[in-house]
């Protein structure tokens, strides 16, 4: 009986190990391969962090992906969701050496896992400060003279520039109807992107405060949430106009890359015919201070409206479709200033396909060159 007993009890722990090997095999091996090809691209080195993106070829049925990271001389690894992306970027330590891996899981339970795969190794750069160097730009509907008009004003920065710390634009004549406004009312809209794509809101532009007939404090309505985030003041100065505002202060003096666009609609009257000058003052926080101009010849010539509707782009902001008054030959670059696109067009162009966001136009029609910015919302 003993000897019995001690073979059922051998072959049960034969049985036991053999289930074991065979339940791992199945849950950790069964046509569950290990990411394989992994590579890594430099995406953003800003102050705080390196932006890399991990990439590796996409495993046949899997159902999630995970990865795992660390420095060289730390003791245990990061994890991170991947989903099912197989490219994602993240943010690592300045002047570090990596490694990491990742794996696959292959059943809706993620039961069923590959390996590891074989590890790779990467070093993160250096932050190198760009110089100060925002653009600027500003544009009228038409320059016809004593007439109102839309006014739309652009400032952006590429990233690693210091922080605009505050802004003014002026003009040398013309002037804001600021004595027909009443509070609460809506004058135009803005749209903000900042930390390089990170954070960007639509705006609603409302009166706030009037001060007098020549000074008023204009608020931004936040579409998605409804709060005031910021406000700002337009003026009626010197013969001409001035806008004011100051930026608040982000914890650190460099950007990852910025825009914002501000747009008032119907509100700035022409001055009679002359060279109207817009300028700006932009001051960094950490004491640049950057100036830039921009002339239009104002007239009053009604074959100035048709020159500018001969190239006339619409709507701004878009969403779907640009219209165009007439054929022309279009050239689009994003707010990076790379080329997205350049194509003959005639009344109409989808832009559906476009990312969201600030696009900077020249347009040519009929020996005509119109120049803008443009939103996709």
């Amino acid at each position: 009986n003993t000897i019995l007993k001690d073979k059922e009890l051998l072959y049960m722990k034969v049985f036991l190990l053999t289930q074991c090997i065979l339940f791992g095999f199945f849950t950790f091996g069964q046509n569950c391969d290990a990411p394989q090809n992994l590579s890594v691209q430099d995406s953003l080195t800003t102050l705080d962090y390196d932006w890399k993106k991990l990439r590796f070829h996409s495993v046949s049925g899997a159902e999630e992906y995970r990865v795992r990271f660390m420095k060289i001389t730390a003791s245990s690894w990061e994890y991170r969701f991947m989903n099912m992306d197989t490219v994602r970027a993240f943010g690592f330590e300045l002047n570090e050496t990596y490694v990491w891996g990742a794996r696959a899981w292959c059943d809706t339970t993620i039961s069923i896992a590959s390996t590891w795969s074989v590890q790779d190794t990467f070093s993160t750069n250096t932050f190198v400060p760009a110089p100060f160097s925002p653009s600027f730009s500003i544009d009228l509907s038409h320059y016809v003279c004593d007439s109102l008009s839309d006014l739309q004003f652009t400032i952006a920065q590429d990233p690693n520039e210091a922080d605009i710390a505050s802004s003014a634009v002026f003009s040398s004549s013309g002037s804001f109807l600021i004595s027909s406004l009443s509070v609460g009312q809506t004058i135009g809209y803005a749209d903000v992107m900042a930390g390089g794509g990170f954070y960007e809101y639509d705006y609603t532009l409302l009166v706030d405060q009037i001060i007098s007939n020549n000074v008023a404090i204009i608020a931004m309505q936040n579409d998605s949430t409804g709060v005031i985030d910021a406000s700002f003041t337009i003026e009626n100065d010197n013969g001409g106009i001035k806008i004011l505002n100051t930026f608040p202060a982000d914890g650190n003096n460099y950007t990852s890359g910025n825009y914002s666009i501000v747009f008032f609609e119907n509100l700035f009257l022409n001055p009679a015919p002359s060279t109207l000058e817009f300028y700006t003052s932009i001051q960094s926080e950490l004491g640049d201070n950057d100036t830039q101009n921009i002339d239009y010849t104002i007239d009053c010539l009604t074959s100035n409206i048709e020159e500018i509707r001969a190239a006339f782009i619409y709507p701004n902001p878009a969403t779907n479709h640009l219209n165009f008054d007439k054929s022309g030959s279009l050239i689009l670059w994003n707010s990076n200033g790379q080329k997205v696109l350049q194509k003959a067009v005639i009344n109409q162009l989808n832009v559906s396909n476009l990312d969201r966001g600030l696009y900077f136009i020249h347009y040519q029609s009929n020996g005509k060159v119109f120049k803008n910015t443009l939103l996709l919302r």
